[in-house]
């Protein structure tokens, strides 16, 4: 039998890993959503941005959008989104939380 890892219900892990993936898979994307250069973190500001698609150039794929407002809406999965890498809440996600957060959260099987 495959373990799992965090704390989330069997719904929170599938929509935990459905939106952060999102997220990877358009990071870049949200990575400059404020019209910034790329830094590699991702802020709330950049969520409300893909949220509601405001100055963003490109289409926002409906998967990003959805993903940011999730995380806009749910914020302990943000905390534990933010905090993931590094255990420090300084309200910006890199791919790294990303990642950890994909795997405790997202209840990926070990």
């Amino acid at each position: 039998m495959a373990a799992t890892t965090g704390t989330a219900s069997a719904a929170g892990c599938a929509e935990n890993r459905t939106n952060a993936t999102a997220m990877l898979n358009n990071f870049d994307l949200f990575d400059t959503a404020t019209g910034t250069r790329p830094d590699g973190l991702v802020s709330t500001a950049d969520l409300r941005e893909i949220a509601t698609a405001g100055n963003i150039p490109v289409p926002v794929p409906s998967s990003a959008r959805a993903a940011a407002q999730y995380f806009l809406a749910n914020t302990t999965e943000w905390r534990q989104l933010e905090t993931a890498g590094n255990g420090q809440s300084d309200g910006l996600v890199s791919r790294n939380d990303l990642e950890i957060f994909r795997a405790i959260y997202g209840c990926i099987p070990l």
